[in-house]
């Protein structure tokens, strides 16, 4: 009898992926009974040291989504023991500060992955329980710089929350707040790229919200360091697309706030130069949505700055690229935003 070598040889992989598959099941259902064991169950000690443990990127996966399901699911019912448990975790005398630590962290990525899924109020109080306890191992250990990294998206988070809110004083606090705590670790380690991206992005969340308060001044302030940073960070790594995305969205509101002090040339430039970033990144990247309506909102200032220096032939010639992406996006099946939705009908029902 001869043996097809070739043949045995699939067999025997086929053998070992179904076997593998068996075993990946197995070791999914008893992660998931040890989780169902350990949330809101009666030993919160022993939930306390596991979910503080060092966990590798999959039970960090499974735990982010079993703890999130819980605080979620436990929403709609007016109070929430879900939520009330988990923060419970955080005051467990028997682990450490540096187990707390980490516990801290996995919960800002629980933030992230329910904050649009929760109550406002559910919102801010995991996130005030989460910074209370960062503010609170920070005080007693000033030197760890990673927590005080927390601490910094935990005040970002709490702005946010606000923001949502409609708690503009609050926001702009907290916002401040982070800043502030970036910008002193910036001081002791200048070439961390982290930190400068993160002075980047707070910049904009202040210039958002003074903006929205009416202080167009210091709006324009913010948004100018933002671009500050971004432009080096871009240099140190131009092909970093959120760094060169940043930079884009900074000039846009760089020039926006400069159109508003009746300054259309200076303005006009910004927004050039961030249509020429923005239609870099497209072309390498075009199925992005958000860099499509980026580049689509760009064109439509443009078109409303040229009309105001009275460059009737610029102000059409991008309005023409504004159609030209629009209808791109269309075809690809990408969604423009609202706004840029309502102006193309608008444009295009003459047509018609």
């Amino acid at each position: 009898m001869v043996i097809n070598i070739n043949v045995l040889f699939e067999v025997i992989v086929t053998k070992q992926m179904i076997n593998q598959t068996n075993q990946d099941n197995d070791d999914s259902i008893q992660e998931s009974e040890t989780l169902g064991r350990l949330i809101q169950g009666p030993n919160i000690q022993q939930a306390a040291r596991y979910f503080s443990g060092e966990l590798t990127e999959e039970e960090k996966e499974s735990a982010i989504k079993a703890l999130g399901s819980n605080i979620v699911f436990e929403d709609c019912k007016g109070s929430n023991p879900g939520l009330g448990w988990t923060i419970s975790l955080l005051e467990q005398e028997s682990i450490t500060d540096k187990e707390r630590a980490r516990l801290c962290n996995l919960y800002l990525f629980i933030f992230d992955a329910i904050e649009n899924d929760i109550t406002p109020d559910t919102r801010l109080e995991l996130i005030e329980a989460i910074n209370q306890v960062l503010i609170d191992m920070t005080a007693r250990e000033p030197n760890r710089l990673d927590w005080q990294h927390n601490l910094s998206f935990s005040y970002e988070r709490i702005g946010s929350t606000f923001e949502n809110q409609g708690n503009m004083t609050g926001a702009l606090e907290a916002y401040e707040t982070s800043l502030e705590i970036v910008l002193r670790l910036h001081d002791l380690a200048p070439e961390n790229v982290q930190l400068q991206s993160n002075m980047m992005h707070f910049h904009i969340n202040i210039g958002d919200i003074l903006k929205l308060t009416g202080d167009d001044t210091g709006a324009l302030n913010a948004y100018q360091k933002s671009v500050a940073i971004a432009e080096n960070l871009t240099n140190e790594d131009p092909d970093n697309i959120e760094w060169r995305r940043h930079l884009s969205i900074s000039l846009l509101r760089v020039g926006l706030e400069v159109a508003l002090l009746d300054k259309p040339s200076t303005a006009i430039e910004n927004f050039l130069r961030s249509v020429a970033i923005t239609n870099r990144l497209v072309v390498s990247n075009p199925e992005d949505s958000l860099l499509q309506n980026d580049l689509a909102m760009a064109y439509i200032h443009l078109v409303n700055l040229y009309k105001k220096t009275d460059n009737q032939a610029e102000g059409m010639k991008f309005l023409r690229l504004f159609l030209r992406v629009s209808r791109r996006m269309k075809r690809n099946g990408l969604k423009l935003d609202a706004n840029l939705e309502e102006i193309f009908k608008l444009l295009e029902e003459p047509a018609k």
